[in-house]
Protein backbone atom coordinates (compact mmCIF):
# COMPACT_ATOMS: atom_id res chain seq x y z
CA UNK A 1 0.00 0.00 0.00
CA UNK A 2 1.14 3.59 -1.08
CA UNK A 3 -0.41 6.64 0.92
CA UNK A 4 -0.95 9.67 -1.03
CA UNK A 5 -0.25 12.67 1.32
CA UNK A 6 -1.20 15.33 -1.13
CA UNK A 7 -4.43 14.09 -2.27
CA UNK A 8 -5.35 13.30 1.24
CA UNK A 9 -4.28 16.66 2.46
CA UNK A 10 -6.39 18.12 -0.09
CA UNK A 11 -9.52 16.68 0.35
CA UNK A 12 -9.11 15.91 3.80
CA UNK A 13 -9.14 11.88 3.82
CA UNK A 14 -6.84 9.38 4.02
CA UNK A 15 -6.46 8.13 0.55
CA UNK A 16 -3.53 5.26 -0.43
CA UNK A 17 -3.23 3.13 -3.51
CA UNK A 18 -3.57 -0.83 -2.67
CA UNK A 19 -2.25 -4.00 -5.02
CA UNK A 20 -3.29 -7.47 -4.85
CA UNK A 21 -3.23 -11.03 -6.97
CA UNK A 22 -6.34 -12.75 -7.97
CA UNK A 23 -6.01 -15.48 -9.88
CA UNK A 24 -2.73 -14.42 -11.11
CA UNK A 25 -4.04 -10.84 -12.41
CA UNK A 26 -2.61 -7.99 -10.94
CA UNK A 27 -5.37 -5.51 -9.40
CA UNK A 28 -5.01 -1.75 -7.96
CA UNK A 29 -7.48 -0.33 -5.60
CA UNK A 30 -7.81 2.79 -4.36
CA UNK A 31 -8.51 3.31 -0.34
CA UNK A 32 -10.43 6.06 0.37
CA UNK A 33 -11.32 6.42 4.37
CA UNK A 34 -11.44 2.77 4.64
CA UNK A 35 -13.49 2.03 1.38
CA UNK A 36 -11.63 0.34 -1.47
CA UNK A 37 -12.72 1.37 -4.90
CA UNK A 38 -11.29 -0.82 -8.35
CA UNK A 39 -9.07 1.38 -10.63
CA UNK A 40 -9.87 -0.34 -14.38
CA UNK A 41 -6.46 -1.00 -15.87
CA UNK A 42 -6.49 -3.35 -18.73
CA UNK A 43 -2.75 -3.98 -18.78
CA UNK A 44 -1.33 -7.70 -18.02
CA UNK A 45 0.99 -7.35 -15.64
CA UNK A 46 1.91 -10.59 -14.66
CA UNK A 47 5.42 -11.22 -17.19
CA UNK A 48 7.10 -8.04 -15.42
CA UNK A 49 8.60 -7.05 -12.23
CA UNK A 50 5.90 -5.84 -10.13
CA UNK A 51 8.04 -4.96 -6.70
CA UNK A 52 6.91 -1.82 -5.01
CA UNK A 53 9.29 1.11 -6.59
CA UNK A 54 11.46 3.46 -4.70
CA UNK A 55 10.04 6.48 -6.04
CA UNK A 56 13.13 7.96 -4.84
CA UNK A 57 15.38 6.47 -7.85
CA UNK A 58 13.53 8.26 -10.39
CA UNK A 59 12.81 11.70 -11.59
CA UNK A 60 9.05 12.45 -11.44
CA UNK A 61 7.32 14.75 -13.50
CA UNK A 62 3.99 16.09 -14.39
CA UNK A 63 2.46 17.06 -17.61
CA UNK A 64 -0.43 17.67 -19.86
CA UNK A 65 -0.64 17.84 -23.37
CA UNK A 66 -3.23 19.03 -25.73
CA UNK A 67 -5.44 16.36 -27.48
CA UNK A 68 -2.90 13.58 -26.45
CA UNK A 69 -3.37 9.80 -28.00
CA UNK A 70 -2.78 6.48 -25.89
CA UNK A 71 -0.49 5.84 -28.63
CA UNK A 72 1.73 8.95 -27.72
CA UNK A 73 4.45 6.83 -25.51
CA UNK A 74 8.28 7.41 -25.80
CA UNK A 75 11.39 5.62 -24.61
CA UNK A 76 14.22 8.36 -23.42
CA UNK A 77 17.61 7.59 -24.17
CA UNK A 78 20.65 9.28 -23.64
CA UNK A 79 22.04 8.59 -27.26
CA UNK A 80 20.93 6.39 -29.97
CA UNK A 81 22.87 3.25 -28.93
CA UNK A 82 22.72 3.37 -24.77
CA UNK A 83 19.57 1.83 -22.90
CA UNK A 84 16.61 3.14 -22.24
CA UNK A 85 16.87 5.84 -18.69
CA UNK A 86 12.88 6.37 -19.25
CA UNK A 87 9.61 6.65 -20.43
CA UNK A 88 6.86 9.66 -21.35
CA UNK A 89 3.55 7.50 -21.05
CA UNK A 90 0.23 9.77 -20.80
CA UNK A 91 -2.29 7.99 -18.26
CA UNK A 92 -4.40 7.01 -21.85
CA UNK A 93 -1.98 4.27 -22.41
CA UNK A 94 -2.27 3.05 -18.72
CA UNK A 95 -5.67 2.33 -19.29
CA UNK A 96 -5.90 0.73 -22.58
CA UNK A 97 -4.48 -2.67 -24.09
CA UNK A 98 -5.33 -1.62 -27.55
CA UNK A 99 -2.28 0.26 -28.65
CA UNK A 100 0.99 -1.00 -29.74
CA UNK A 101 3.12 -0.91 -26.57
CA UNK A 102 0.64 -2.22 -24.60
CA UNK A 103 2.50 -5.57 -24.50
CA UNK A 104 6.55 -4.23 -24.21
CA UNK A 105 8.00 -5.22 -20.71
CA UNK A 106 9.59 -1.66 -20.74
CA UNK A 107 6.42 -0.01 -21.08
CA UNK A 108 4.48 -2.29 -18.24
CA UNK A 109 7.21 -1.68 -15.89
CA UNK A 110 6.92 1.98 -16.01
CA UNK A 111 3.55 1.93 -16.17
CA UNK A 112 3.57 -0.02 -13.17
CA UNK A 113 5.91 2.84 -11.64
CA UNK A 114 3.87 5.60 -12.77
CA UNK A 115 0.49 4.40 -10.72
CA UNK A 116 2.62 4.68 -7.88
CA UNK A 117 3.97 8.09 -8.94
CA UNK A 118 0.98 9.25 -9.33
CA UNK A 119 -0.64 8.34 -6.03
CA UNK A 120 2.84 9.25 -4.16
CA UNK A 121 3.98 12.23 -5.80
CA UNK A 122 1.16 14.06 -7.89
CA UNK A 123 0.88 17.62 -6.64
CA UNK A 124 -1.15 19.31 -4.41
CA UNK A 125 -2.19 21.94 -6.98
CA UNK A 126 -3.29 18.91 -9.63
CA UNK A 127 -6.61 18.67 -10.99
CA UNK A 128 -8.38 16.03 -9.03
CA UNK A 129 -12.03 14.57 -9.75
CA UNK A 130 -12.39 13.28 -6.05
CA UNK A 131 -16.27 13.13 -6.64
CA UNK A 132 -15.47 10.08 -9.44
CA UNK A 133 -14.15 8.02 -6.20
CA UNK A 134 -17.52 7.75 -4.67
CA UNK A 135 -20.10 7.51 -7.41
CA UNK A 136 -19.16 3.89 -8.25
CA UNK A 137 -17.06 1.09 -7.01
CA UNK A 138 -14.55 1.41 -9.55
CA UNK A 139 -12.88 3.99 -11.73
CA UNK A 140 -10.23 5.03 -14.15
CA UNK A 141 -7.48 7.18 -14.14
CA UNK A 142 -9.01 9.57 -16.38
CA UNK A 143 -12.32 9.65 -14.50
CA UNK A 144 -9.93 10.35 -11.38
CA UNK A 145 -7.36 13.00 -13.07
CA UNK A 146 -7.96 13.79 -16.28
CA UNK A 147 -7.33 12.33 -19.93
CA UNK A 148 -4.48 14.74 -21.29
CA UNK A 149 -2.49 14.00 -18.36
CA UNK A 150 1.63 12.67 -19.03
CA UNK A 151 3.92 11.20 -16.89
CA UNK A 152 7.62 11.25 -17.17
CA UNK A 153 10.12 9.37 -15.65
CA UNK A 154 13.89 8.98 -15.79
CA UNK A 155 15.45 6.37 -13.93
CA UNK A 156 18.19 8.49 -11.61
CA UNK A 157 20.97 5.85 -12.01
CA UNK A 158 21.02 5.43 -15.69
CA UNK A 159 21.53 9.32 -16.60
CA UNK A 160 23.43 12.46 -14.73
CA UNK A 161 20.21 14.77 -14.84
CA UNK A 162 19.82 16.47 -11.70
CA UNK A 163 15.94 17.60 -12.54
CA UNK A 164 13.67 17.44 -15.34
CA UNK A 165 13.70 21.34 -15.46
CA UNK A 166 16.66 20.82 -18.14
CA UNK A 167 14.94 19.27 -20.42
CA UNK A 168 11.97 21.51 -19.74
CA UNK A 169 12.89 22.98 -24.01
CA UNK A 170 12.29 19.50 -25.09
CA UNK A 171 9.15 18.76 -23.20
CA UNK A 172 7.60 21.73 -24.56
CA UNK A 173 8.63 21.11 -28.19
CA UNK A 174 6.98 17.10 -28.12
CA UNK A 175 3.69 19.27 -26.77
CA UNK A 176 4.49 18.31 -23.24
CA UNK A 177 3.35 21.37 -20.76
CA UNK A 178 4.46 21.48 -16.86
CA UNK A 179 1.35 21.32 -14.57
CA UNK A 180 1.25 24.68 -12.65
CA UNK A 181 -1.32 26.39 -10.39
CA UNK A 182 -2.50 27.52 -13.67
CA UNK A 183 -5.42 25.52 -14.79
CA UNK A 184 -4.42 23.53 -17.80
CA UNK A 185 -7.95 24.34 -19.33
CA UNK A 186 -5.93 27.92 -20.53
CA UNK A 187 -3.50 26.19 -22.49
CA UNK A 188 -3.59 27.55 -25.77
CA UNK A 189 -0.73 25.19 -27.30
CA UNK A 190 -1.12 22.46 -29.27
CA UNK A 191 1.67 20.60 -30.79
CA UNK A 192 0.72 18.40 -34.01
CA UNK A 193 1.78 14.61 -34.47
CA UNK A 194 4.33 14.07 -37.32
CA UNK A 195 5.77 11.33 -39.11
CA UNK A 196 9.08 12.39 -37.50
CA UNK A 197 7.98 11.84 -33.69
CA UNK A 198 9.66 8.15 -33.09
CA UNK A 199 9.56 6.06 -30.22
CA UNK A 200 12.70 6.68 -29.30
CA UNK A 201 13.71 10.09 -27.88
CA UNK A 202 17.63 11.10 -27.83
CA UNK A 203 17.59 13.80 -24.67
CA UNK A 204 18.82 17.19 -25.30
CA UNK A 205 19.17 18.48 -21.73
CA UNK A 206 20.10 22.25 -21.65
CA UNK A 207 23.96 23.08 -21.34
CA UNK A 208 25.47 23.08 -17.84
CA UNK A 209 26.77 26.39 -18.84
CA UNK A 210 23.40 27.53 -18.87
CA UNK A 211 22.12 28.61 -14.95
CA UNK A 212 19.16 30.09 -15.89
CA UNK A 213 16.67 26.79 -15.98
CA UNK A 214 14.51 28.07 -13.34
CA UNK A 215 13.78 31.24 -16.09
CA UNK A 216 13.33 29.43 -18.92
CA UNK A 217 11.21 26.93 -17.64
CA UNK A 218 9.09 29.67 -16.15
CA UNK A 219 8.99 30.89 -20.04
CA UNK A 220 8.24 28.17 -21.71
CA UNK A 221 6.03 26.23 -19.07
CA UNK A 222 4.22 29.05 -17.77
CA UNK A 223 4.13 31.68 -20.20
CA UNK A 224 3.82 30.47 -24.04
CA UNK A 225 1.71 27.68 -23.57
CA UNK A 226 -0.97 29.90 -22.22
CA UNK A 227 -0.84 32.83 -25.22
CA UNK A 228 -2.38 32.87 -28.10
CA UNK A 229 -1.95 36.23 -29.97
CA UNK A 230 1.36 35.17 -32.49
CA UNK A 231 2.96 38.19 -31.95
CA UNK A 232 2.96 37.47 -27.99
CA UNK A 233 3.86 34.26 -28.69
CA UNK A 234 6.97 35.56 -30.54
CA UNK A 235 7.98 37.72 -28.62
CA UNK A 236 7.76 35.06 -25.15
CA UNK A 237 10.10 32.49 -26.94
CA UNK A 238 12.60 35.21 -28.14
CA UNK A 239 13.24 36.12 -24.63
CA UNK A 240 15.59 32.91 -24.60
CA UNK A 241 17.61 34.20 -27.36
CA UNK A 242 17.61 36.99 -25.42
CA UNK A 243 19.00 35.26 -22.39
CA UNK A 244 21.41 33.73 -24.65
CA UNK A 245 22.60 36.94 -26.51
CA UNK A 246 23.43 38.48 -23.10
CA UNK A 247 25.49 35.33 -21.87
CA UNK A 248 27.54 35.97 -24.76
CA UNK A 249 27.54 39.53 -23.88
CA UNK A 250 29.21 38.99 -20.89
CA UNK A 251 31.54 35.83 -22.02
CA UNK A 252 33.11 38.29 -24.43
CA UNK A 253 33.21 41.57 -22.24
CA UNK A 254 35.27 39.35 -19.64
CA UNK A 255 38.03 38.94 -21.97
CA UNK A 256 38.06 42.42 -23.32
CA UNK A 257 37.99 43.45 -19.93
CA UNK A 258 40.94 41.80 -19.32
CA UNK A 259 42.84 42.89 -22.58
CA UNK A 260 42.01 46.32 -21.22
CA UNK A 261 43.47 45.68 -18.07
CA UNK A 262 46.59 44.02 -19.84
CA UNK A 263 46.97 46.92 -21.96
CA UNK A 264 46.75 49.95 -19.10
CA UNK A 265 50.02 51.09 -20.69
CA UNK A 266 49.59 51.08 -24.20
CA UNK A 267 47.00 53.98 -25.18
CA UNK A 268 46.71 53.24 -28.80
CA UNK A 269 45.80 49.31 -27.68
CA UNK A 270 43.18 50.43 -25.11
CA UNK A 271 41.66 53.08 -27.55
CA UNK A 272 41.11 49.63 -29.86
CA UNK A 273 39.53 47.87 -27.12
CA UNK A 274 37.09 50.13 -25.71
CA UNK A 275 36.03 50.40 -29.97
CA UNK A 276 35.50 47.21 -29.39
CA UNK A 277 33.35 47.19 -26.53
CA UNK A 278 31.09 50.03 -27.89
CA UNK A 279 30.73 47.66 -31.03
CA UNK A 280 29.93 44.70 -29.03
CA UNK A 281 26.68 46.60 -27.95
CA UNK A 282 25.00 45.73 -31.02
CA UNK A 283 22.20 42.85 -30.00
CA UNK A 284 22.63 41.92 -34.13
CA UNK A 285 26.18 41.26 -33.54
CA UNK A 286 25.73 39.08 -29.95
CA UNK A 287 23.17 37.02 -32.26
CA UNK A 288 25.59 36.52 -34.84
CA UNK A 289 27.93 35.60 -32.97
CA UNK A 290 25.63 33.02 -30.72
CA UNK A 291 24.65 30.89 -33.68
CA UNK A 292 28.52 30.98 -35.80
CA UNK A 293 30.33 30.33 -32.46
CA UNK A 294 28.20 29.82 -29.04
CA UNK A 295 25.53 27.31 -30.37
CA UNK A 296 26.96 24.42 -33.00
CA UNK A 297 27.32 25.37 -36.63
CA UNK A 298 25.79 22.43 -38.10
CA UNK A 299 22.21 23.75 -37.47
CA UNK A 300 19.70 24.01 -40.93
CA UNK A 301 18.46 27.42 -40.32
CA UNK A 302 16.94 26.55 -43.61
CA UNK A 303 13.34 26.39 -42.86
CA UNK A 304 13.53 28.85 -40.40
CA UNK A 305 15.24 31.95 -43.05
CA UNK A 306 12.76 30.42 -45.77
CA UNK A 307 9.67 31.22 -43.23
CA UNK A 308 11.34 34.73 -42.30
CA UNK A 309 11.75 35.44 -46.03
CA UNK A 310 8.12 35.15 -47.04
CA UNK A 311 7.20 36.95 -43.50
CA UNK A 312 9.50 39.71 -44.36
CA UNK A 313 8.20 39.83 -48.00
CA UNK A 314 4.19 40.22 -46.86
CA UNK A 315 5.61 42.94 -44.85
CA UNK A 316 7.37 44.97 -47.74
CA UNK A 317 10.46 44.05 -46.28
CA UNK A 318 12.27 41.98 -49.07
CA UNK A 319 16.05 40.71 -47.41
CA UNK A 320 18.59 39.33 -49.64
CA UNK A 321 20.59 38.06 -47.18
CA UNK A 322 20.26 34.54 -46.30
CA UNK A 323 21.78 34.08 -42.90
CA UNK A 324 19.43 33.32 -40.04
CA UNK A 325 20.39 36.91 -38.20
CA UNK A 326 19.45 38.95 -41.24
CA UNK A 327 16.44 37.37 -41.88
CA UNK A 328 15.25 37.06 -37.96
CA UNK A 329 16.58 40.48 -36.56
CA UNK A 330 14.20 43.07 -38.40
CA UNK A 331 11.29 40.40 -37.84
CA UNK A 332 12.11 40.95 -33.74
CA UNK A 333 12.54 44.87 -34.55
CA UNK A 334 9.65 45.08 -36.38
CA UNK A 335 7.40 43.57 -33.26
CA UNK A 336 8.99 44.75 -30.29
CA UNK A 337 9.37 48.84 -31.87
CA UNK A 338 6.02 48.48 -34.78
CA UNK A 339 3.44 46.10 -33.24
CA UNK A 340 0.92 48.64 -34.00
CA UNK A 341 1.40 48.41 -37.49
CA UNK A 342 1.38 44.46 -38.13
CA UNK A 343 -1.32 43.47 -39.44
CA UNK A 344 -3.35 40.73 -38.94
CA UNK A 345 -3.02 38.60 -42.34
CA UNK A 346 0.21 38.44 -41.34
CA UNK A 347 -0.49 36.23 -38.49
CA UNK A 348 -0.31 32.47 -39.74
CA UNK A 349 2.88 33.04 -41.26
CA UNK A 350 4.21 34.21 -37.91
CA UNK A 351 2.47 31.52 -36.10
CA UNK A 352 4.21 28.91 -38.52
CA UNK A 353 7.73 30.88 -37.72
CA UNK A 354 6.86 30.31 -34.04
CA UNK A 355 6.29 27.15 -34.45
CA UNK A 356 9.96 26.75 -36.78
CA UNK A 357 11.63 28.40 -33.19
CA UNK A 358 10.59 26.51 -31.44
CA UNK A 359 11.55 23.37 -32.73
CA UNK A 360 15.19 24.82 -32.82
CA UNK A 361 15.26 25.86 -28.98
CA UNK A 362 15.98 22.28 -27.42
CA UNK A 363 19.36 22.22 -29.97
CA UNK A 364 20.28 25.29 -29.11
CA UNK A 365 19.91 25.04 -25.43
CA UNK A 366 21.70 22.02 -25.29
CA UNK A 367 24.57 22.97 -27.77
CA UNK A 368 25.47 26.13 -26.10
CA UNK A 369 29.61 26.46 -25.26
CA UNK A 370 31.41 29.06 -24.54
CA UNK A 371 34.54 29.08 -27.20
CA UNK A 372 38.25 30.58 -26.68
CA UNK A 373 37.68 34.59 -26.66
CA UNK A 374 40.34 35.97 -29.54
CA UNK A 375 40.92 39.81 -29.10
CA UNK A 376 40.40 40.42 -32.92
CA UNK A 377 37.22 38.25 -32.93
CA UNK A 378 35.21 41.53 -32.14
Amino acid sequence: MINSPSLSEKYGLPISLKTSVIDSQHNFFIEVDGNDIFLEIPLDFSAIDKSTPNLDDYLVGFYTKKKVKESEIKRLKNNDSDGVIGWIIPILSIESSEHEKSNLPGFLRYAFISLFALFKSYPKYGKVNIDALHQKPSVNLSQLFYDELVIVLIYKPMTSLADLQSLCSQLLDQGLVKLTERDPSEIKFIKSITEENTFNLKIKPISSLIKENILIEKVLHEQFPYESTPAFRFFILYQIVELLIEKVYFHQQEKLISDLIASKHDLSQAKDIFEKIQGFTSEKKRMTLLFDKYTSNNHDFSSLITISKSLLSGMNNDNEKSDIVSNLYPIRNFIVHNYRNFKTEHNSKLDELVEDILSYIPSILSNYHEPLVESTQI
